[in-house]
C-alpha cells in the first residue's frame, strides 16, 4: 500500500530461509502503471476487498444502538 500513497508501509516480512527479492521503487511502479494500465485494474478488487474487510470490523466493533 505504501507504493500507492506515501502513508508508511503496512507490513513487514522476515525471511526464515535464504530467499531472492526483487526491489520496486514507489517511482517504477508508478511508471509501471502508466505503462500498462491492466496493473492498475488487477489491483483494484484486491484493494476493493481491504476496504470491505475493514468496513466489516468496524460494524462488527461499533455497538448496535449507536447513531451514525
Amino acid at each position: 500500500m505504501g507504493l500507492i500513497d506515501d502513508a508508511p508501509r503496512s507490513a513487514t516480512v522476515v525471511a526464515i530461509v535464504p530467499t531472492e527479492c526483487a526491489l520496486l521503487s514507489k517511482w517504477d511502479f508508478r511508471k509501471e502503471l502508466r505503462h500498462d494500465p491492466d496493473i492498475a485494474l488487477a489491483l483494484l478488487p484486491v484493494l476493493n476487498e481491504r476496504i470491505r474487510e475493514l468496513e466489516a470490523r468496524l460494524t462488527q466493533d461499533r455497538p448496535a444502538d449507536q447513531a451514525v
